[in-house]
């Protein structure tokens, strides 16, 4: 083992010993049972392992070549600069209560997702539940002045997680009913825990809440540098994605006319949402087109697929429908069991006819087959599923939103070009393309300080035709992940140059599938890095 991978399996253990809830979500069992250790002491043993390991780094010279070994190099110096700034100074834990209330409900959610034997994730969320105390009592120590927003968050989703407690409960004594009154005892304390904190947010942290969410300018343009690796400032990409934005829009008028010269193209949105399956066909339809869009990329050699990966499309579990209102996807585990992704759908269980309808319309047909790719194949599930296979550590753990969020959009667009949507698909498709154009200018304005959250939700709902109430739900994380939401559109541009650059080199000896192959091959690895990878493969060919 080389001395730069050695410092890299001395980091990857380090992160995994401080955030037990990440490395559970990788698939490592051992972690799955342990609650984050929030002390000052334990923080600050975090970061001087973090700085000791960063300057051992900096006596490991980069490979002079592109190769795998350079992108690891990368990453861990990208990721230990992005590590040191959120924790060491940010201190987000001092500003950020929702963070505290995630490592309960999340916690939880994947030891439930994650681990199927029945005793193992009995064992361990007992030892979680029980174990809940010290994370209040870290919540207490550290929330200084957080974002009023934040605080009114954090409330929601702590009365969401006592909703959530009693399916967890439901679910603990399914597993172990001869452990009822061991069950009982840790759910009530849980529950006294979340009721305590409840308490702490809207009685004296409430009161004190008056920080504010934007990380400013040159905090922004930190994360583009060195999170996506992007070269633009935040002004240069919020001039882009109103750029963007106008071409959209324009697109989407029309390809409204082309539908219906008559109507302006919201209407026709609506219009859409009448055909969408019966309320006790949705999980079925959403199979058959994860099905039919699998088989379609096979045939059209779109992109290779991995001998190992599935996709099982299934009813969100009773335990996580709180927190998975339609669909969600969860990725496979990185380092631990089956290369197997899994695709949620929240049944419609409403009886009355008009709030089923409601429910319904969102899985219109049009919507549910841009879903069922932007999710499964080719979007996140392969890529996810191709991720696995990387070679190396951090090509497994480093993910960057503009890949990820980039390559699902960019399916979108790809799956309309491979002549996959109708006309409806269509118009559906770039009525979310739009959304996420605006998704950029709204995260430059929140982080700069030149949009409140209230302004940014009446642009959403004003250009986009979107209800206040979902407007809001998206402002509220946009406010949380600076320069996430930005790096769909982005990463979807930056990756459709990429192939426009590549298609130029090499003319008639162009593979969209070697492409996409070549792209997905090492993670969700920042674009730029992509790129030199594939200069450097056509350096070796030269």
């Amino acid at each position: 083992m080389s001395v730069l991978s050695k410092l890299i399996q001395k980091y990857f253990r380090e992160l995994c010993d401080f955030q037990p809830l990440w490395a559970a979500s990788l698939g490592l069992a051992e972690y799955a049972p342990l609650v984050v250790d929030l002390s000052s002491v334990r923080i600050s043993a975090h970061l001087q392992e973090l700085r000791a390991i960063q300057k051992a780094l900096q006596n490991i010279p980069p490979p002079s070549v592109w190769n795998e070994d350079r992108i690891e190099w990368e990453l861990l110096q990208s990721d230990l600069r992005l590590r040191l700034k959120e924790w060491g100074e940010w201190k987000k834990y001092r500003q950020d209560p929702c963070l505290y209330v995630s490592e309960w409900t999340y916690g939880l959610w994947y030891l439930l997702l994650r681990f199927p034997e029945k005793d193992f994730r009995v064992d361990a969320a007992l030892r979680r539940l029980q174990a809940s105390r010290s994370v209040l009592e870290a919540a207490k120590l550290h929330l200084e002045n957080p974002p009023k927003l934040w605080t009114k968050l954090a409330i929601q989703e702590s009365e969401g997680y006592l909703v959530f407690l009693g399916e967890v409960r439901a679910e603990l004594l399914r597993n172990a009913p001869r452990r009822r009154a061991e069950i009982q005892a840790a759910i009530r304390e849980a529950e006294s825990v979340a009721r305590e904190f409840l308490r702490f947010l809207r009685g004296p942290l409430g009161r004190r809440s008056t920080g504010d969410y934007a990380v400013g300018r040159k905090n922004f343009d930190f994360l583009l540098r060195h999170y996506h690796r992007y070269s633009l400032n935040a002004a240069q990409i919020r001039e882009l994605g109103k750029k963007q934005f106008k071409a959209i829009q324009e697109q989407l008028v029309e390809q409204a006319r082309m539908l219906d010269s008559r109507q302006a193209w919201h209407r026709l949105v609506e219009t859409a949402k009448r055909r969408h399956p019966k309320q006790g066909d949705l999980l079925a339809a959403y199979r058959q087109e994860s099905k039919a869009l699998r088989a379609f990329i096979q045939k059209q050699g779109l992109v290779s697929l991995p001998p190992d990966e599935s996709l099982e499309v299934i009813a969100t579990p009773a335990f996580a429908r709180n927190t998975v209102p339609f669909a969600a996807y969860v990725d496979p585990p990185m380092f631990h069991g089956a290369n197997h992704g899994t695709f949620f759908v929240t049944p419609v269980t409403e009886k009355r006819a008009k709030q089923a309808e409601a429910l319904l319309q969102e899985h219109n047909f049009p919507s549910l087959r841009v879903t069922a790719l932007h999710e499964g194949y080719p979007g996140h599930h392969l890529q996810f599923a191709l991720q696995r296979h990387a070679s190396g550590t951090m090509m497994k753990i480093f993910n960057c939103s503009s890949f990820f969020e980039g390559w699902a959009l960019y399916c979108e667009e790809l799956m309309y070009e491979a002549a996959y949507y109708d006309g409806w698909g269509r118009l559906i498709q770039l009525k979310d393309k739009l959304w996420r154009a605006c998704r950029v200018i709204v995260d430059v304005g929140l982080h700069t300080g030149e949009m409140t959250d209230a302004e940014a939700v009446r642009f959403m709902a004003r250009e986009l035709k979107m209800s206040p109430l979902s407007a809001r739900a998206d402002v509220n994380w946009y406010t949380q992940r600076p320069t996430v939401p930005q790096g769909y559109l982005t990463g979807m541009l930056r990756l459709r140059e990429l192939r426009a650059k590549e298609q130029k080199k090499k003319g008639v000896h162009f593979s969209l599938q070697n492409f996409h192959d070549a792209v997905l091959k090492h993670g969700a690895i920042p674009i730029p890095l992509v790129e030199k990878a594939l200069e450097e493969v056509k350096r070796e060919r030269a």
